[in-house]
């Protein structure tokens, strides 16, 4: 899903389906060219540490802690928590307006 290309809930919600909430915690963070990533947070680092390891990241929300329900098929299944990242995302990325700077996201 790339915000620069019409994206739609729909997409978010496959990237969602895709995650498994019981193996690790996740970030949800966009790239330099509007890319939505979901991505387990490795072990050797917390989540402080994220921008360091990937350094392309100019958006991300807070990190979905393991087990709570925030990935995976029953989160992507929740049409009010993706309406409110999707719309979170969306009006972040328009806010950025083409400044490549991070920002982090704990109010959706």
């Amino acid at each position: 899903m790339n915000l620069n290309q019409a994206p739609t809930i729909n997409q978010l919600k496959v990237i969602f389906e895709t995650c498994n909430d019981k193996s690790a915690h996740h970030i949800l963070w966009v790239d330099q060219v509007g890319e939505v990533r979901v991505t387990p947070l490795p072990d050797d680092i917390n989540p402080c540490g994220f921008e360091d390891r990937f350094p392309t990241s100019v958006l991300r929300h807070e990190t979905f802690q393991c087990g709570n329900g925030y990935v995976g098929q029953k989160a992507a299944a929740d049409d009010g928590f993706m309406q409110r990242l999707f719309n979170s995302l969306m009006d972040e990325w328009k806010g950025l307006g083409g400044r490549l700077t991070q920002r982090y996201i704990d109010v959706y």
